[in-house]
């Protein structure tokens, strides 16, 4: 088949378009840019439904949401940062508040204000503690970005070492010098395959001492760490309000648990207080009784009786008055008119039926004038 020929118009063939045809096409055409114009406008105030344009609010991009960190050792802590760059033509806003999928994860967020073009970062601590196996872990992070209101950041690991120690630590509160207090167990486990050797258990202060014996059970083994308490070495004459810390530090033959710490804390606080435990009473007159009185009373909410006050100075007697029964004494003091005159020195012990506070002894100077 051949092809059609092409037909050119003769120069008297070419239409003659008029005046009044160029002002028609004109107000068309016009009219035409006018109502492209009024729909942009519309379309732009009305900001698809959000008040503004697309493209002028904030924008939060993340350069990594998700994280494969692949084998990590148990007990380790994961710190890691997630940066976020806001894209946008206004401040992006974080909150605070990003909510975890695990109790073992917490995050923060550096810059909760970001400015356009600015880049921010969102904080994440995961405590990997005794978890075994694939784990994963959500973080969700809320802004103020109409696009992205929420985003989820994830991080996948998978815990190996299968060894384990419980508690990891020690807090004892407040205890008593030389106090009864009971033994506490910590246990030490692990799969035998693992094939873990204890290489030793030591603890860094003498008033903690630790005892072990194995563990065995279907697959896994391990030790029982019996840790004892005490004595505690005080002097009589101070009342103790101090804290103490040790730690218990198991070897191994592991290399991601070559060494695990176990801290101990305490509070060694007496049951019985007495104060002050040196008054310095001045210059006093023979057969002056005294305002300045000692106080003695329970720290523990635990009752307690005076068996008996002493002085060792014949001249200066005492009288003990209980002001909240079982709890609290007043011991008054006054001067004998007895020799010797001038310059005195003498220590009032006090003896109680508290554990451990059996003796209380406030040391007194002063000189007496007749």
């Amino acid at each position: 088949m051949s092809p059609t020929p092409v037909v050119f118009p003769t120069p008297g063939e070419i239409p003659v378009i008029s005046k009044r045809t160029l002002l028609a096409g004109s107000f068309a055409t016009t009219a035409l840019v006018l109502a492209v114009l009024v729909t942009f406008q519309l379309v732009a105030t009305s900001g698809l439904g959000s008040g503004r344009s697309p493209g002028q609010g904030p924008r939060a991009v993340f350069v990594e949401s998700s994280l494969s960190l692949g084998k990590v050792p148990q007990w380790q802590v994961l710190e890691l940062s997630f940066p976020v760059q806001n894209v946008g033509k206004a401040d992006l806003v974080l909150q605070p508040d990003v909510a975890s999928s695990s109790d073992q994860g917490r995050a923060s967020v550096k810059d909760t204000n970001i400015a356009p073009g600015s880049t921010g970062e969102v904080s994440v601590r995961i405590d990997v503690g005794q978890l075994e196996g694939p784990q994963k872990v959500l973080f969700v992070v809320k802004t103020n970005d109409s696009e992205s209101p929420t985003v989820s950041l994830q991080i996948e690991f998978d815990v190996e070492g299968r060894f384990w120690v419980e508690p990891r630590s020690i807090a004892l509160g407040a205890v008593a010098p030389q106090g009864d207090i009971p033994p506490r167990l910590v246990k030490v486990r692990w799969q035998k395959q693992r094939k873990v050797v204890l290489k030793g258990v030591t603890s860094n202060d003498t008033w903690v001492q630790v005892s072990s014996r194995p563990f065995a059970e279907g697959a896994i083994e391990g030790v029982d760490l019996e840790l004892t308490f005490g004595p505690f070495e005080v002097d009589s004459q101070v009342d103790y309000s101090r804290s103490l810390r040790t730690t218990i530090e198991i070897e191994t033959n592991q290399d991601s648990n070559r060494k695990v710490l176990i801290p101990v804390t305490a509070s060694l606080q007496r049951a019985v207080v007495m104060a002050p435990r040196i008054l310095e009473l001045g210059v006093v007159g023979v057969g002056q009784k005294l305002h300045d009185v000692i106080d003695v009373r329970s720290v523990t909410g635990q009752p307690f009786r005076i068996l008996e006050v002493t002085s060792s100075a014949p001249y200066i007697r005492t009288q003990v008055e209980e002001v909240v029964p079982g709890l609290r004494y007043s011991v008054k003091l006054w001067i004998e008119p007895l020799e010797p005159l001038g310059a005195v020195e003498t220590v009032i012990t006090v003896k109680t039926d508290a554990p451990f506070c059996e003796e209380l002894g406030c040391r007194i100077t002063g000189v007496v004038n007749p």
